[in-house]
């Protein structure tokens, strides 16, 4: 599942509207209750029409422009307004973006329909979506990973709060399938928090004095061979043999030697 991209943003309490000068009322984040947009893709013409890097940078730039023509567009991810017209009427049909009204032809605006993409989880799916998933979530982790990179080699050109407020980090440890499970469950809340409650800020306007799209990734996966992992009992594997084996084996030493020492005290 995906419930987080790059482009889940929306506005905080306390902030002020920017469009607004010297108002000090604050921009309040989603209003409570309202259900945040949420899409299950699992038709594998949607996750291909999103497995291209053009498409990706093209949905990236509508997400921090808020709107922009094919031309403008063209401009900036460095390809002809033709071409990007193209993939931008292939977005808009398969519903990631929609236009913004006004304009015709290359100079009509276009803008990203905020929404919580949520990808079709591995154990639900055809050969056809498995193959056009994991074509999506593989170019969506590899652009992100170079995003990473080059921010990692030139963080000390940016501002010292934003090196400050930046993170990564990594570790490992021995879980069960279920503490695994309870992990991704409170990263997606944090997220929920942190990401999704501010899809608002998809608009401009909404956007806090300051703020930038920050990019966000995570994972949290069993090492080793998938074949060779522990079933939902705990068996199999090569540590949950291990341990097995190391049970029995002290279990038979500690009856041997309880049996020694019994037959010293009664001698």
């Amino acid at each position: 599942m995906e419930p987080f991209d790059g482009h889940a943003d929306a506005a905080t309490d306390g902030a002020t509207d920017p469009a607004r000068p010297g108002c000090d009322e604050p921009v309040s984040s989603q209003p409570e209750g309202t259900q945040v947009p949420r899409r299950e893709l699992r038709d594998p013409r949607e996750l291909r029409a999103l497995a291209h890097p053009l498409r990706l940078s093209l949905l990236e730039e509508l997400a921090t422009l808020g709107e922009a023509t094919a031309t403008e567009l063209a401009e900036r991810v460095g390809e002809s307004p033709a071409n990007c017209s193209w993939h931008l009427r292939q977005l808009a049909h398969y519903g990631f973006i929609e236009e913004a009204g006004g304009g015709t032809g290359r100079s009509r605006p276009w803008r990203w329909i905020p929404e919580v993409q949520e990808i079709a989880e591995a154990d639900d799916e055809t050969p056809e979506v498995r193959i056009a998933r994991d074509a999506t979530v593989g170019l969506m982790f590899d652009r992100d990973t170079q995003a990473f990179k080059a921010w990692h080699a030139n963080q000390e050109a940016a501002p010292e709060h934003w090196q400050r407020a930046s993170f990564s980090g990594r570790g490992m440890n021995w879980l069960t399938a279920d503490e695994l499970a309870a992990l991704s469950a409170d990263l997606e809340q944090v997220v929920e928090r942190h990401l999704i409650a501010r899809l608002d800020r998809v608009d401009p306007l909404r956007r806090p004095p300051g703020s930038q799209l920050v990019r966000l990734m995570a994972w949290g996966f069993p090492a080793g061979r998938p074949e060779e992992l522990p079933d939902e009992h705990g068996s199999g594997g090569e540590w949950g043999d291990a341990v097995a084996d190391g049970a029995n084996n002290g279990g038979d030493d500690r009856a041997k030697g309880d049996a020694n020492d019994q037959g010293e005290a009664t001698s």
